[in-house]
């Protein structure tokens, strides 16, 4: 892979503030006077959100294959395992705080978009560590993308149920002969 022309995205650089130590200190001062102090970044902490449903829904649809990162054979670039590696510990103590499933790091895939690498911790919780390729698109861009693609899905079942309509019109028998078969298939091949 051609590493000039990558862009990559962590989670580290997602936080809507600047992290400089002048924009820190402000908004740790900020929820200390609010009595938030749990909220105040500290320098030994590297910790993130897991993705909303959301994003969940929309990588998921875009990004179908899912490898382990043990599986995965691809190079990952530089700063996105420098990224896992800053925020291995709070996640394996988030997996710990919940007690229930395993910590588990996968790269998710398709031709397009580009890799993403996530850590799923316990049963619902998907963090997403970081993302690379030629091109980054926006969020929005790759909101609007899966919704498209389901949008392409959808109308291929919904043309499928339409033949299966037209046919039980035509001849509810022959439909019925078809699903028989089918489900006869299914056990001699199951």
């Amino acid at each position: 892979m051609d590493n000039q022309n990558l862009q990559i995205e962590t989670c580290l650089e997602r936080d809507e503030i600047s992290l400089d130590e002048e924009h820190v200190n402000q908004y740790n001062q900020l929820v200390i006077d609010m009595g938030l102090e749990n909220l105040a970044y500290k320098d030994e902490e590297a910790n993130i959100s897991p993705m909303n449903d959301t994003e969940k829904a929309v990588y998921k649809e875009l990004c179908p294959h899912k490898v382990s990162l043990e599986k995965y054979n691809h190079h990952i670039p530089m700063r996105v395992m420098e990224a896992l590696k800053s925020v291995k510990g709070f996640l394996e103590a988030e997996q710990e705080k919940i007690n229930r499933g395993d910590l588990k790091f996968e790269v998710w895939t398709d031709t397009d978009p580009d890799p993403v690498l996530v850590a799923k911790v316990g049963w619902n919780d998907i963090y997403l560590i970081g993302r690379w390729g030629p091109e980054l698109d926006t969020f929005n861009t790759l909101y609007k993308r899966a919704i498209e693609s389901i949008a392409a899905s959808l109308a291929t079942e919904v043309q499928k149920a339409k033949q299966y309509v037209e046919l039980y019109e035509k001849d509810p028998e022959a439909l019925a002969l078809l699903k028989l078969k089918d489900k006869l298939s299914s056990i001699y091949w199951s």
